[in-house]
């Protein structure tokens, strides 16, 4: 199979949240976030993704996991946490319009997740961005990107820093 297109785009989310959120603070790709309860992680994916961004997947779409992030926080042990845990996904779709599947004050509706806007990023805007001081979670995210868009993606998800 050959990997996705490096003209592909991606859609990012700028967020600010807690615990397990895909593009924790800053710019990041639209997140699952599995605590409090434990849903698989292709369950989570669906659900965030219809939560955030609409988006309903389907047996035509097939997520790869491509980085896995843990970051230990002992500041968070107070509140019951011990750190970050996010996984990052390719999925091949259609450009679309994001808006979130669930009504304005639902739970999980981007108005109340932190997230201040949604847009498609190019690789080159992403990379541009980077170069001019945008922060992305992950911090290395174009170069991450730029490998995985042009190696295979379902290779072994690869474990990443902040």
């Amino acid at each position: 199979m050959a990997a996705i297109p490096p003209s592909a785009s991606i859609n990012t989310a700028h967020a600010s949240d807690e615990l397990g959120q895909i593009g924790c603070k800053g710019i990041g790709l639209a997140g699952i976030s599995i605590d409090g309860y434990r849903a698989n992680l292709a369950q989570a994916l669906a659900r965030e993704l219809h939560e955030e961004t609409g988006l309903v997947l389907t047996d035509a779409h097939t997520p790869w996991l491509v980085w896995i992030q843990t970051v230990e926080f002992p500041e968070m042990n107070e509140q019951g946490y011990a750190g970050i845990a996010n996984y990052f996904f390719l999925l091949h779709i259609d450009t679309f319009e994001p808006t979130s599947g669930v009504p304005v004050g639902a739970a999980g509706h981007p108005d109340g997740e932190g997230i201040l806007d949604q847009r498609w990023w190019s690789i080159t805007e992403i990379e541009s961005a980077h170069s001019q001081g945008v922060l992305f979670s992950p911090r290395a995210l174009p170069t991450l990107l730029r490998a995985a868009l042009t190696n295979d993606p379902r290779a072994a998800p690869i474990n990443i820093g902040l």
